[in-house]
């Protein structure tokens, strides 16, 4: 989630999706799309109660549906970004254990990683890198290779966090090298942005900034994130007056 929307492309959404609901099964794939754009949309909007009241109704018909473990890990990410931890939990598990009857392994992969996240919004560090580790690993059995993937970057985040700077150097340096020389600019930054917060927490301002001298953000919270990063590496400089 990153722009901010106004209220004309949300009114767009809630018509778009009453079309959408009027199709009943022939528009349901239609429908859950719109309704996943229209709640996070609230959301951001500081609308979080609307929200999960449009999710909620939405979520009644879920059992069974054939779109049944990509509704409930939706579900899990829009309770997470709402704070209601527990209740995404309680989700998420639902959607892990469908993909695990399916044998779908990236859809598990990215369900993992939704785990994950919520691990730690739980201050649950050992299961959030538990589950980080096995996403990534099935990832790369589905795509039979041996190269960084887009959890690289969450695991190095995690290192960092524990104070493991030679493990997260280790990990974000050849992801940050892989997505670089494949021109996926999305993880590129990312990486980046990683890389900076690494540098800053070693104590190396000037390899921080380094890494962000060609950082051209490509959204709003890629800029906000960016201005971060510089506001971390100027106070870790002793110059908080050079942050922006």
């Amino acid at each position: 989630m990153s722009e901010r929307p106004d209220e004309r492309a949300l009114t767009a959404l809630e018509e778009a999706r009453a079309l959408a609901v009027e199709l009943g099964d022939e528009g349901r794939d239609a429908a859950a799309e719109i309704t996943w754009r229209l709640t996070y949309a609230r959301a951001m909007n500081g609308q979080v109660e609307q929200s999960l009241a449009i999710a909620r109704d939405f979520m009644a018909d879920a059992d069974g549906d054939p779109q049944e473990m990509l509704l409930r890990r939706e579900y899990a990410n829009l309770l997470e970004f709402a704070a209601r931890f527990e209740e995404a939990l309680a989700q998420i598990e639902r959607a892990i254990a469908l993909a695990r009857a399916t044998g779908e392994r990236r859809r598990l992969s990215e369900c993992l990683i939704t785990r994950s996240v919520i691990h730690s919004d739980l201050g649950r560090i050992s299961a959030t890198w538990r589950d980080c580790e096995q996403a990534r690993d099935l990832l790369m059995a589905v795509d039979g290779s041996d190269r960084p993937t887009i959890y690289d970057r969450q695991l190095a985040a995690h290192r960092r966090e524990a104070g493991r700077f030679g493990e997260a150097l280790a990990m974000i340096v050849p992801a940050l090298e892989w997505f670089r020389a494949n021109d996926n600019a999305f993880w590129t930054q990312h990486c980046q942005l990683e890389l900076a917060r690494q540098y800053v927490k070693l104590g190396q301002p000037a390899r921080a900034h380094q890494v962000l001298a060609t950082f051209e953000p490509a959204s709003t919270s890629m800029r906000l994130s960016l201005l971060m990063s510089r506001a971390r590496i100027a106070a870790s400089a002793g110059q908080p007056s050079r942050a922006l």
